[in-house]
């Protein structure tokens, strides 16, 4: 904390030397106003301080408050990652059980709009999705040919 000087009105004039504006005060009056100069000044350093905190504090809070969406913004991004690569992994698997040739065509095929999530993000209607697709395609064609 920088020492402040006391503004005009709270110097005291026989301190510095120069002649004292009002004679008849007392001693201890004098020293009772230059005590309060210096607790002005003193109270002027401290809100100075007091202000600089917090400024320091809310430029904190604002880099902590962009880092925390940040992070939110890359979780949200990897959970939308895990739950595509989740559904196609479950389009492919179901695919191949109805025995489609190219699992991989299926998915590429699949409107997202046609498979409904339950509330961990894994889709729920795989199955039906396939089955509309090879209705709405006729991709009959695509499966692979059963030997019984």
């Amino acid at each position: 904390m920088q020492e402040i000087e006391p503004n005009e009105q709270d110097r005291d004039p026989a301190q510095d030397g120069e002649a004292d504006p009002n004679p008849s005060e007392s001693p201890e009056l004098r020293k009772i106003r230059r005590e309060a100069g210096n607790l002005r000044a003193r109270l002027r350093q401290i809100e100075q301080d007091l202000e600089a905190a917090r400024a320091a504090h809310l430029a904190e809070a604002e880099q902590l408050r962009k880092q925390l969406a940040d992070a939110q913004t890359q979780m949200q991004a990897r959970e939308a990652t895990y739950r595509q690569q989740n559904a196609r992994h479950q389009v492919e698997n179901a695919a191949r059980d109805l025995g489609i040739a190219d699992p991989q065509a299926a998915w590429k095929l699949l409107e997202p709009s046609a498979l409904q999530f339950d509330e961990s993000g894994a889709p729920t209607n795989v199955t039906q999705a396939l089955e509309a697709l090879l209705r709405e395609h006729s991709m009959r064609s695509f499966l692979e040919d059963k030997k019984e």
